[in-house]
């Protein structure tokens, strides 16, 4: 494995961790207030913006001018940005609907295979290896999912929304792995691509309005959002995938709903049953495997 390659898995690792705490963070904000989804998104991505452009003025700084790297061009980050903001919308209103944590990841994190198949259409198989890895990533997830049976009318519709919200990320991984193909500058570029999104978000607010945050304690929920899922797990998310492309990032990424699960089970004490451990087992063993053969040009790992 290539020290970019290497460093692109790391990366990833670090965005699942970082995203892991969205779900907690998410139900935590509803416990506490009245705030609905676009209110969320609207205030996580506010917050969130600027402090990653006072990151890249802080690179800009600091790196020699022959060295400075051009960001892409805006027109090319506009859909992901549209796509980044109907997956948080879907994220927030079905962690709303009264599904779980652990159950809305579980089937969100079916987008890895989403994403293989995807790329298998338009040409970029993935290696054996990472079929097989593909297999044991999905035999985890569906041994972590809880008894269909309980399900509500309403958890049905969240159901539904972590479904969509899996298919919007999908295509993000597709489009931001061939459109960050080639850049450097990735975080300037995910500073640009979700101000995009919350440009969209703002759109929405002649029409269902803004609610403040109500409290001390609602806020500070709102910033850790915006500095650990977003800035953080973004921009490593989008790092990892311009390093080692959409497909293999998909399923590295694939190590959040255990570590999801833990935090939910730490933070809110959601139990954790023996069968969701194996499944978080298979996981973890998917992650390791997918790294005992480097990618090659002609595969979709090079994307």
């Amino acid at each position: 494995m290539s020290l970019r390659q290497r460093n692109g898995v790391l990366l990833n690792l670090l965005a699942a961790l970082s995203f892991s705490f969205l779900p907690t963070i998410i139900k935590a904000i509803y416990e506490l207030s009245s705030l609905r989804p676009t209110d969320i998104a609207i205030w996580r991505f506010t917050f969130a913006v600027p402090m990653l452009w006072l990151i890249v003025w802080i690179q800009r700084r600091r790196t020699a001018p022959i060295n400075k790297s051009q960001p892409l061009p805006l027109h090319q980050l506009f859909l992901p940005g549209m796509l980044f903001a109907s997956s948080a919308l879907l994220a927030f209103a079905g962690l709303q609907s009264g599904i779980s944590v652990s159950m809305f990841i579980v089937l969100f994190y079916t987008y890895p295979a989403m994403v293989a198949l995807l790329a298998l259409l338009m040409g970029k198989p993935l290696p054996l290896l990472g079929w097989l890895a593909l297999g044991l990533t999905l035999i985890g997830i569906f041994l972590t999912i809880p008894d269909f049976s309980q399900l509500s009318a309403d958890s049905w519709t969240g159901v539904l929304l972590a479904l969509l919200n899996a298919l919007s990320v999908t295509f993000y991984f597709l489009i931001t792995a061939r459109v960050f193909r080639g850049s450097t500058d990735s975080t300037r570029n995910t500073a640009t691509l979700l101000t995009f999104t919350l440009i969209i978000l703002y759109a929405t607010i002649p029409v269902l309005g803004l609610q403040l945050p109500p409290s001390l304690p609602v806020l500070l929920l709102l910033i850790m959002l915006a500095l650990v899922c977003s800035v953080v797990a973004i921009v490593s998310l989008n790092a990892g995938i311009q390093r080692i492309g959409a497909a293999q990032s998909a399923i590295v990424s694939s190590i959040e709903p255990a570590t999801t699960m833990l935090v939910a089970l730490i933070l809110l004490g959601e139990p954790i049953l023996p069968l969701q451990w194996v499944g978080a087992g298979f996981i973890i063993a998917a992650v390791i495997l997918l790294q005992l053969r480097p990618a090659t040009p002609s595969s979709v790992l090079s994307s």
